[in-house]
């Protein structure tokens, strides 16, 4: 019964050992510029904490994860909100919104 025990639980810190995410939320979400981002999924949609939805691109995600690169974010009063986010080298782009699904 030991060794099963053992087993299960190495079995269970294998992905904490191994330095991969569990896919359990993040305790600290990251916070730039005003905005709370609970993740960044592959397809570059950035889910913020409060439920909207930024359809992002490569370009967005890589400055989001290096905050130096944006220089700022306005969000235009919509609704769904417009995001104009402007990059370190001076380049704006506008990235649309939408309510996360139930």
């Amino acid at each position: 019964m030991s060794r099963v025990r053992t087993g299960i639980l190495a079995l269970a810190a294998l992905p904490v050992l191994a330095g991969c995410p569990t896919g359990s939320r993040t305790e600290n979400p990251m916070k730039i510029h005003g905005l709370t981002i609970e993740r960044i999924e592959p397809e570059h949609r950035v889910v913020l904490a409060d439920g909207l939805v930024i359809d992002g691109d490569a370009q967005l995600a890589a400055a989001l994860q290096d905050a130096r690169d944006i220089r700022e974010i306005v969000v235009l009063e919509r609704m769904p909100p417009v995001f104009v986010v402007t990059f370190a080298d001076g380049e704006s782009r506008r990235y649309r919104s939408r309510r996360l699904a139930p």
